[in-house]
């Protein structure tokens, strides 16, 4: 439980208990004079300062490495897609060929089996139609690590 303690709320909570010690000890002496006012208005335009830097220092920095972390991540979904749609064609052909090898099927029969082993081999229509898309392109035809060539190198 509990509220994450985070850099801003850090700089937040750190920034009100200063202004509130400064404005205690100001008024504790009865009068606000010029150089309080000054303290007051420099307090300000430090906090400001320090806001502005911390934003663009997330915007510059932090927000592209959460996007490239989130890139990579979906590259690796992908790839990791790609090897199943591969494993189940492969295991589609498989099936194929042991078919034809133990008992060959003649004409529209050994077609039709084929065609069932190859569509099941695959969760989605959508999965199959893509997969064929690959096949016609020559997608899939090389070794996964040329498709993918930053996969192939984080898995060394």
């Amino acid at each position: 439980g509990g509220v994450p303690c985070r850099g801003a709320l850090v700089r937040d909570v750190a920034a009100f208990a200063t202004t509130t010690v400064v404005v205690y000890l100001v008024l504790k002496t009865g009068s606000v004079g010029q150089g309080a006012v000054t303290a007051f208005f420099g307090m300000y335009a430090a906090f400001v300062a320090v806001v502005l830097i911390a934003d663009v220092y997330h915007r510059a920095v932090v927000v592209p490495r959460l996007e490239a972390g989130r890139r990579r991540a979906e590259r690796e979904r992908q790839g990791e897609e790609m090897r199943a749609a591969h494993e189940a064609a492969g295991e589609a052909l498989d099936r194929i060929a042991e078919r034809s090898d133990d008992a060959p099927e003649v004409g529209a029969d050994a077609d039709a089996a084929a065609a069932t082993d190859a569509r099941d081999a695959f969760e989605s229509e959508e999965q199959r139609q893509q997969f064929q898309a690959q096949q016609q392109q020559g997608v899939g035809t090389q070794p996964l690590e040329d498709s993918f060539p930053e996969a192939g190198t984080e898995m060394r």
